[in-house]
């Protein structure tokens, strides 16, 4: 209950802010601003706390509040009071898409355990839950073992069956052998903060609902492309068929469903892209609060970065504000930030597993990626000064932009779809032939989120109409962000799709683009066209829709399953595991009971058989345990969808693969 309130109080202080801010806003959109700026606020605090290896989800919340709260007091002093406007009648719309969709987003997959993204995400998270905190984490029953053997077999075991927690690796850029805590000591994928939300809401609501930010999330991102494509004065049609086709989209769905960052980087990129298309220039400096959330939240952001910067200087050289540098430049700081914090305290992370595409660049390795980054950024405040200072001076700049700005947009465009049939014929092969390897570009994969025919009509409209579609400065800040995150990102970043949905989640932060591109494009033909082209890619869609609905893919062991294998052990047991139950108990065991866990090996066993009478084994195996008495046989399903596509075209899963299992808890032991 402590930390509804103190969340709530949050969101309070949060809209408070906010309101003080906009002076007069809509209550609809002050409240989407108003969450998202508070869950943005979250994820930097806990990212700050992570980076002084001081993070707890009470902590982050209260300075979270108190930050707003003091915030809040300075503008209260200075500007008095603000307006709130109560008409909700005008976003009936999104409330009832949203609405719509809520059988779809509410029923979130169960628990994966580790060996994926999400399954460590979880399992994070239930450490957070329950007070395990540290960046680096130890294991206690390493010191507990004493025979070689049985210390090699625990180590080993670690290394291969806990996928995703990755040994203190003293050889990578901000380790040392001084920092390690020990042989085993170990650090999990990926930056804690999207496991500090999901500890937030399963401390909140419970172990089953941590996904339910996830919600949060979707009704944001959904909110925010409505609020944009009304700023841009789309028509009713239009507008509503594409809030339709983003809402149903199916990755867009199935991020919403599971326990990855995706859908939270897509709220984020639309709450950028709305402030920084909405906001008046004094008040711009707003759009960079959640692109500093996202700089401590995924290595997505150094990607990204350099088309958000090119945005703000874009827009400072067509309107001569000084904001739209002082918004650049702090979003270079959070940039430098969050990317120093992220690789220190996430190195095999960042080193081993992200920077492939940096390493490209001549001379730079993992030894000088840190000086790349820190050298960046300080070109970005340069770029930002010299433009400062020559700003009465920019007016060829502003021309010769005028004048290429759509030679250059329908040369990416046609350029971009090219250049498609070159990764078709390398990638011919591995796909099996090249209708395959169509099937599974990255380009194709944004059309076939969205239904193919509103995409494919808005692009053949945006090649021979560029001059009309992407006209005035909001067409060009979506021209830009098309540019970059769709037709580079096919390009050059990622060129194909391996198979859905799990490894097409890349593409679901960048629909929305997908989708103002085509709002764009489609506002210069008729109301019935663009009713009949929405109309035909939801049909597309709705095959596809019923999986999504119906199951639950990635679900390796059920909630009910978790919980009531954990409940048979008593709290600081002694506790064997198989070696194939490892990566779905051992991390949550030891979290929820405080459990001595080992790993099943000879060795191991033996020693624990030798120096204790009491303990628990728990397996799959459904013979009799000499010995030992049966606590449990826990029953549940496997879900994992289905990849075999059967020659159709979408190559999006129709259905899931199911498989019954079972759990034993085995006590051995005099009963107390």
């Amino acid at each position: 209950m402590q930390t509804i309130l103190w969340m709530m109080m949050g969101i309070i202080l949060a809209a408070i802010g906010c309101g003080y801010i906009l002076k007069k806003e809509n209550i609809v959109r002050l409240l989407v601003i108003s969450v998202l700026g508070y869950f943005s606020l979250y994820i930097i605090v806990s990212g700050l706390l992570f980076w002084a290896n001081a993070f707890s989800i009470m902590r982050a919340l209260i300075i979270a509040a108190a930050a707003e709260g003091i915030f809040d007091i300075f503008k209260g002093i200075r500007h008095g009071i603000f307006q709130v406007e109560w008409e909700i009648k005008t976003y009936m719309i999104p409330f009832i898409i949203i609405l719509c969709a809520m059988p779809f987003v509410l029923t979130k997959y169960e628990f994966f355990g580790m060996g994926q993204d999400e399954g460590v995400y979880q399992t994070q998270a239930i450490q957070f839950m329950y007070g395990y905190n540290d960046v680096q984490r130890d294991f206690e029953e390493y010191d507990m073992l004493e025979s070689e053997d049985a210390k090699e077999d625990f180590r080993v075991s670690l290394q291969e069956d806990l996928i995703g927690l990755y040994n203190y690796d003293t050889s990578l850029p901000f380790a040392s052998e001084a920092k390690e805590i020990s042989d085993v000591s170990a650090v999990f994928h990926g930056i804690p903060t999207f496991p500090a939300l999901l500890g937030l809401f399963g401390k909140m609501f419970g172990i089953r609902h941590m996904s339910d930010i996830q919600t949060i999330f979707y009704i944001c991102a959904v909110f925010l492309l409505y609020f944009i494509l009304t700023d841009l004065n789309t028509k009713r049609v239009n507008r509503i068929l594409c809030t339709i086709l983003f809402a149903f989209s199916p990755l867009i769905l199935w991020v919403s469903k599971s326990a990855l960052t995706e859908i939270g980087i897509t709220a984020l990129i639309l709450g950028f892209i709305y402030l920084v298309l909405s906001m008046k220039d004094e008040k711009i400096y707003l759009s960079v609060i959640p692109l500093a959330a996202m700089c401590f939240f995924h290595l997505t952001i150094y990607t990204m970065f350099p088309v958000f910067v090119a945005v703000y200087l874009g827009l400072y050289a067509a309107r001569k504000k000084p904001g739209y540098l002082i918004a650049a430049a702090l979003l270079n700081t959070a940039f430098a930030l969050g990317m120093t914090m992220t690789m220190m305290i996430a190195g095999t992370y960042s080193f081993t597993y992200n920077f492939a595409p940096v390493y490209r660049f001549p001379g730079i390795s993992q030894e000088n990626t840190a000086l790349f980054f820190w050298i960046v950024s300080v070109l970005i405040y340069l770029i930002c000064l010299i433009l400062y200072v020559t700003r009465e001076k920019l007016g060829w700049l502003r021309h010769a932009c005028v004048r290429l700005k759509y030679v250059l947009i329908r040369a990416c465009l046609v350029g971009g779809v090219l250049y498609q049939a070159v990764i078709i014929l390398s990638r011919r092969e591995k796909y099996q032939g090249g209708f395959g390897a169509l099937r599974h570009l990255t380009l194709s994969g944004y059309g076939f989120s969205v239904g193919i025919v509103v995409p494919a009509v808005a692009g053949i409209i945006a090649v021979f109409c560029v001059k009309k579609v992407f006209s005035g400065l909001k067409g060009s800040v979506i021209a830009l962000l098309f540019m970059y995150c769709i037709l580079l990102y096919a390009c050059y970043m990622k060129k194909d799709i391996n198979y859905y949905y799990y490894y097409g989640r890349y593409l679901a932060p960048y629909i929305s683009i997908v989708i103002l591109f085509s709002a764009s494009a489609l506002e210069l033909i008729s109301k019935k066209i663009i009713g009949i082209a929405g109309i035909c890619s939801l049909c597309i869609l709705a095959p596809y829709e019923k999986m999504l609905l119906t199951d639950k893919d990635d679900t390796r062991v059920t909630w009910d399953a978790l919980e009531n294998v954990i409940a048979q052990i008593k709290q600081d047991s002694i506790v064997i595991i198989t070696r194939d139950n490892m990566k779905f108990y051992y991390l949550p065991l030891r979290a929820m009971t405080g459990a001595a866990c080992f790993p099943e090996t000879e060795a191991i066993v033996k020693e624990i058989q030798l120096k204790h009478e009491n303990y628990y084994y728990i397996s799959n195996d459904l013979s009799q345990v000499d010995d030992a008495e049966l606590a449990l046989k826990e029953d549940y399903q496997l879900n994992e969808d289905n990849n075999w596509y059967d020659g159709r075209f979408l190559p999006f899963p129709l259905d899931i693969t199911r498989e019954d299992r079972s759990t034993l808890v085995w006590y051995f032991g005099s009963k107390e």
